[in-house]
């Protein structure tokens, strides 16, 4: 008999108490979006440490999971409702587009925690290349044509150099490079949108 183990993955935090950390102690609970919702409710330092001594003063010390790459950006004291709703974005979808549109995001509103709507909004906005990862010219003649800025049987057609229209569209996007297990995706959002 064979027994099959599936690694879930979830997006986590290490809430840490920091009057103990001031006292020299080393005290956290790794949590989960609804964990943290949950010690949000009761008082978050009551969640994670039950010394009488300790008021109300929290951090962070570590992120897991794919928020991970966002921990120098969002800091020891981040937004905690809307760190709880960026964990369940991501969460929610297998795939890197929730980390793409934080990372789009963080782009248009600086370098602080977004909203889930901002990254909604975000992901909405996204260029995936998929297939054009090796020559980014074919993405945006692609994108030519289908915008309307081109179209088939135009006597200048034949003298576009593609490669060039590429370059200088470039100008008006960020490429965003996310990695996800052993493959490597490209991601372009219009920074001027």
């Amino acid at each position: 008999m064979t027994q099959e183990t599936k690694q879930i993955r979830e997006e986590r935090i290490a809430m840490g108490c920091l009057g103990c950390y001031n006292d020299g102690r080393l005290t956290f609970k790794w949590m989960n979006a609804d964990e943290l919702r949950e010690a949000i409710e009761v008082g978050v330092v009551k969640s994670v440490c039950s010394r009488p001594h300790c008021g109300e003063e929290w951090h962070i010390q570590d992120y897991d999971g794919e928020i991970g790459r966002f921990s120098s950006d969002f800091g020891e004291w981040p937004d905690l409702e809307r760190l709880a709703d960026l964990m369940d974005l991501v969460d929610e979808t297998p795939d890197t587009r929730y980390v793409a549109g934080i990372e789009a995001a963080m782009e248009y509103h600086g370098r602080s925690i977004p909203t889930a709507e901002q990254v909604e909004d975000a992901v909405d906005e996204l260029q995936y290349v998929g297939e054009y990862e090796s020559d980014i010219k074919d993405f945006f003649m692609e994108y030519a044509y289908s915008t309307g800025a081109m179209k088939e049987g135009h006597p200048m057609e034949s003298y576009i150099d593609w490669e060039h229209y590429a370059q200088d569209m470039m100008h008006y996007y960020s490429k965003i490079v996310i990695q996800h297990g052993t493959h490597e995706k490209s991601i372009y959002i219009n920074a001027y949108r």
